[in-house]
């Protein structure tokens, strides 16, 4: 959208002064803004660099609102003077986006606006899309890191979000050198000496890419699967980033997750939600394979697994399983209600097994039933291992290794891409 600035000059009181060579110096007494109430008189006076009694020309009095439009805050501005009051009016830009910390180890969501709205007169929590505030964010971001002993040049780059109106925000972040979540700790002391399954759990996300609020959620997440998994439902997970280290070739953010357990909850049931590929007897069968009744993994994330592979069977790998707990927390107890968002219907798209050496790979494509274009059906993978028992290489190559998949869901066309890699079996969960 252009830009526009116009001098509007009522000199009432100077109509009838003679022409001079210079221009005219005027003293205005009184200086107001008009038109964005947001911003404060006082902070409009800084930036603008004026001051009420002062000495300005006409061109000065134009330049002098020109910083005003230099911000990128502004889509117009005009401004009248009668000789005593010289009054700007202002309209505010129409594509001021929010700002995102996309991986700088600083504050992030209102604290972050907060911190820099007090350097930043005029900031408000909307940047424009390139100079201005915008530069002046990021350079101010710069300043903080080197506050916290990290030097690292911070870009911005205006991306569009994920949501339904493809939201554009302004990402600030450190592309060099890479930032990666570091040794995360539980309660003060190692995850790996709380579980061993549960650290290595961590274990994979350590040395990640970081993602601001993204990663602290994938942690937290971790360790509140392992606590519900064992039955504290309402456990407190406070998941905290500790001071940044720099490496020779990365900036690695260590966390400490501090957990109030609480107590260990019993299961009073799960409702499966009427039309799920499940029915609720065969959901109570589930539930009751285990002994005991406590609210742990054999008793809530067997029958919701089980569930989710009816549907992934049928092609529905995007399948979304919400399990909403209701908490009886004075009888620690919990009741779970299911329902099921399925999604569209998946076909088998690539296989990738350039991983897997030629023998295997062979022996694999040998026993792989699924065809490019037929509904996907993931007990397929899974039934390799069925087949091995049969096939005497692959029964013998995987008492020693695990079969791995990864899938990666193509919205475009709705095929899905699987990569078969095996690990060996006493390298991690």
């Amino acid at each position: 959208m252009g830009k526009f600035f116009a001098f509007v000059a009522c000199l009432l009181a100077f109509g009838s002064l003679p022409i001079q060579a210079e221009d005219p110096v005027y003293y205005p007494r009184i200086i107001q803004f008009t038109g964005v109430p947001e911003y404060t008189q006082n902070d409009l006076l800084a930036i603008a660099q004026l001051k009420p009694g002062g000495e300005y020309t006409v061109p000065q009095m134009t330049a002098h609102g020109k910083l005003l439009m230099d911000t990128g805050l502004f889509s117009k501005i005009s401004y009248t003077f009668n000789g005593v009051f010289l009054v700007y009016t202002l309209a505010p830009s129409p594509d001021l986006i929010p700002i995102k910390n996309a991986n700088l180890p600083l504050a992030s969501g209102k604290e972050l606006n907060d911190l820099l709205s007090a350097r930043i007169p005029l900031y408000h929590g909307m940047v424009p899309g390139d100079g201005g505030v915008c530069e002046q964010v990021r350079m101010e971001l710069e300043k903080m890191l080197v506050e916290k002993g990290l030097q690292a040049t911070v870009t911005a780059t205006a991306i569009a979000g994920t949501d339904a109106a493809k939201t554009v925000a302004m990402h600030y972040a450190i592309a060099e050198p890479a930032v990666k979540i570091g040794t995360i700790t539980v309660n003060g002391g190692s995850a790996r000496e709380i579980d061993i399954f549960f650290g290595k759990r961590l274990a994979k996300i350590s040395g990640t890419v970081y993602e601001s609020g993204a990663s602290e959620e994938q942690i937290r997440a971790a360790v509140a699967k392992f606590y519900s998994g064992n039955a504290y439902v309402d456990a407190k997970i406070d998941v905290r980033m500790q001071a940044a280290m720099k490496t020779a070739n990365s900036i690695q953010l260590p966390f400490n997750v501090a957990v109030t357990p609480g107590k260990q909850y019993t299961l009073t049931g799960i409702t499966a939600a009427p039309g799920l590929l499940m029915t609720q007897a065969e959901m109570d069968q589930l539930i009751h394979k285990k002994p005991g009744n406590l609210a742990d993994f054999d008793h809530v994330q067997t029958p919701l697994s089980a569930l989710e592979m009816r549907y992934h069977r049928k092609g529905q790998v995007a399948a979304k399983i919400h399990a909403t707990p209701t908490l009886n927390r004075a009888a620690s107890s919990v009741h779970y209600s299911v329902t099921v968002d399925p999604g569209p219907v998946y076909r088998m798209g690539k296989l990738d097994i350039s991983q897997i050496q030629p023998d295997i790979a062979t022996n694999i494509m040998t026993a792989w039933k699924l065809q490019p274009g037929e509904v996907f059906d993931e007990a397929a993978i899974l039934q390799l291992l069925a087949v091995g028992d049969a096939n005497p290489l692959l029964a013998h190559t995987f008492t020693s290794v695990e079969l791995r998949y990864n899938l990666t869901l193509n919205d475009e066309d709705h095929t899905v891409d699987v990569q078969l890699r095996l690990i060996p079996r006493d390298d991690g969960v």
